[in-house]
């Protein structure tokens, strides 16, 4: 039987949409462990199962996820309501639309 190291079973995990417990509004949703570009899927997942107007917070470790997060935000109509730069730790806000 193959056996995954963490990182692995992380990716297996993401394309079976094994993801857990949902998350629920107002959360904050720790995602600094994940490479790129697992936590954009899992923002885009997360928000997916919210309510309309509902807002999460979300901590990266990846600075690209500035850009990319802006970008996701452009692109589904979602609203970034704030980025900052927490001393290597970037923290997203985002409302579902």
């Amino acid at each position: 039987m193959a056996r995954f190291s963490n990182q692995e079973q992380e990716f297996v995990s993401d394309a079976m949409d094994l993801d857990g417990p949902g998350v629920q509004p107002g959360e904050v949703v720790d995602m600094r462990a994940l490479p790129s570009p697992v936590p954009l899927v899992r923002l885009y997942r997360t928000l997916n199962k919210l309510p309309a107007g509902s807002e999460i917070t979300v901590l990266t470790s990846d600075k690209g996820t500035l850009a990319e997060f802006q970008a996701f935000a452009r692109m589904t109509g979602h609203a970034l309501l704030e980025q900052r730069d927490d001393g290597g730790r970037y923290v997203h806000v985002f409302r579902r639309r």
